[in-house]
């Protein structure tokens, strides 16, 4: 029902609600100054469907969760429900309807009362539901209890219903990116000038490393030994994972040295070399990701005489704390 409560208590602005429900592309609330609660009647009625169809119906034949109806009492007169939740079973037509109280206060017991008046006025015995953002007061507890009015909260979730739930997670990602130059190598001069004597390589001959026969690094009978990338990668990365590093030359001297193969062009076939030295720098990436119960449950259903809980998740699905 819409009657605002008495002794002046305060509506809720509406802009909490928005981007936190996506059960209907319909279902759209909007900040309301005057609060005239049909967005909370209107969520109410999404996530009792939500509850009827999940759930086990038994032989019911038919199932109807409406929003603002209005019922003909016994008196004659017109009453206006905020949701009505209809069924059929066994050739027998029932009904609950439900109150929903969109305050900023706890409802008070004699708006629970004045709701049961209502029930006793609707024909065929409906069963009562009230439905509250904040919760209830306790003399609204006790008169509900004695007249068989159940009581809800539907709200987002918090720490109170969340038990030993984690509520968010934040994980930060930090990532590596290593950068390597082009890596001079260390020539052996005094090879390269008594192997230019025996070759008879006229003096002055420089040897030409802006284009190499091939990444290997051999031993003198020629056999493979590495390769550069795979040397730079293994013996001069530094341990530096993440950390960022300004451009430096890392340098390595080999513990013995190792031949290159030079370009056909070139008046050596190959060049021994004592070193290498590659100019490295490293940038860190980083990202944070984090994961909020927010992002999958919307809100939380509580009854309020057992404490049992219905989580209400953006994909439309209802969960329970034991699922």
């Amino acid at each position: 029902m819409r009657a605002s409560p008495t002794g002046g208590s305060t509506c809720s602005s509406r802009s909490y609600w928005r981007s936190r429900v996506s059960f209907d592309d319909d279902y759209q609330v909007s900040p309301n100054e005057n609060n005239d609660g049909k967005s909370f009647e209107r969520l109410t009625q999404q996530v009792f469907n939500l509850i009827v169809n999940q759930g086990n119906q038994g032989d019911a034949k038919t199932v109807d969760v409406q929003h603002d109806v209005k019922i003909k009492g016994r008196d004659g007169a017109e009453y206006q429900i905020d949701v009505c939740w209809e069924f059929e079973a066994g050739g027998i037509k029932y009904r609950t309807l439900l109150s929903c109280k969109d305050w900023q206060t706890a409802v008070k017991r004699e708006h629970v009362m004045a709701f049961k008046a209502v029930l006793d006025e609707v024909p065929g015995q409906p069963r009562g539901v009230v439905v509250s953002r904040v919760g209830f007061q306790e003399g609204a507890v006790r008169f509900a209890e004695q007249h068989g009015i159940e009581l809800y909260e539907l709200r987002e979730p918090d720490i109170r219903n969340m038990g030993d739930r984690i509520m968010s997670v934040v994980a930060t990602i930090r990532i590596a990116s290593p950068h390597f130059g082009k890596a001079d190598f260390v020539i052996d001069e005094t090879w390269v000038k008594e192997e230019a004597q025996r070759l008879g390589i006229p003096k002055g001959t420089t040897v030409n490393f802006s284009k190499p026969g091939s990444e290997a690094l051999l031993a003198e009978d020629g056999t493979p030994v590495t390769t550069v990338s795979k040397f730079v990668q293994e013996r001069l990365m530094p341990h530096t994972a993440d950390v960022v590093v300004p451009p430096t030359v890392l340098r390595h001297t080999f513990d013995q040295p190792l031949y290159v193969l030079l370009p056909s062009d070139s008046p050596w076939s190959r060049v021994r070399v004592i070193g290498l030295q590659v100019e490295f720098r490293q940038t860190i990436y980083e990202q944070q990701i984090r994961a909020d119960v927010h992002d999958l449950i919307a809100f939380v259903l509580q009854r309020v005489s057992d404490g049992r809980v219905a989580f209400l998740r953006h994909d439309g699905t209802v969960t329970t704390p034991d699922d």
